[in-house]
């Protein structure tokens, strides 16, 4: 026994060695499911200016990549992000149920750009709400896009941050989920959004096409410390 602990032991305390535990990150459980399942395409919807793409590359994928943001400003920058990465591809659209054009609201802060309206809760939390104006954008679908490229023969990622839109999103992906291995979505647990659905119907949903929980990340909470929302991913199940 060292001199210091029979010190402490003689006013009446014992020393014990703190082992910090390292809490994995939404990452981590993204790099853990591309590595186990093989996962060699990325699909990056509501990019915004490339935070994911970055993150994901840091974090030591460098596969293909493509990422989706319908707002011209802010795809300007998503594209300078992608800019000397040559399998990082980005796309000037917003994928949906259905190809259309739709008005999205932008809002002061980029990311919380939707094709919803801000909630009470969500005008209250966030000051980038404040500021909005209605830009004209391109929908298209995740299984036109697959299509179209070609890339049906892929182990998919679905990676999702789209403002209330991810049940969306899905609807327009139904030839393509037998291919999407993974998915994760932004899931918000009190609406930031007018209309977005219930978490309860996300989680619901997903269980309906076929996917389990993987992971759960908190991303924000309110002052009374409850969950705002959290980052979700999500396996396909095997039969």
């Amino acid at each position: 026994m060292s001199l210091l602990n029979r010190l402490c032991r003689a006013f009446g305390y014992e020393l014990k060695k703190h082992y910090k535990i390292a809490t994995p990150t939404a990452m981590d459980a993204i790099i853990n499911v591309i590595n186990h399942y093989q996962i060699d395409l990325v699909l990056d919807v509501g990019a915004n200016v490339g935070q994911f793409g970055k993150e994901i590359r840091a974090a030591g994928y460098l596969g293909d990549l493509h990422s989706f943001e319908p707002v011209k400003k802010t795809y300007i920058d998503l594209e300078a992000a992608s800019y000397n990465d040559g399998n990082w591809h980005t796309h000037q659209t917003a994928l949906g149920a259905s190809a259309a054009n739709q008005n999205i609201h932008v809002m002061g802060a980029s990311d919380l750009s939707s094709f919803h309206l801000p909630s009470n809760f969500g005008k209250d939390r966030f000051k980038g709400f404040q500021s909005a104006c209605q830009e004209e954008v391109e929908v298209n679908t995740i299984d036109q896009f697959i299509e179209s490229n070609e890339l049906s023969n892929r182990k998919i990622l679905l990676k999702m941050d789209t403002q209330g839109y991810d049940l969306e999103v899905l609807k327009g992906a139904a030839n393509t989920l037998k291919h999407i291995v993974s998915i994760q979505s932004e899931i918000s647990f009190q609406p930031l959004y007018e209309g977005m659905p219930h978490y309860l119907e996300t989680l619901e949903t997903l269980e309906k096409y076929g996917y389990s929980a993987a992971a759960m990340s908190t991303v924000g909470k309110s002052k009374d410390l409850s969950i705002i929302e959290m980052d979700c991913l999500f396996i396909r199940k095997r039969c």
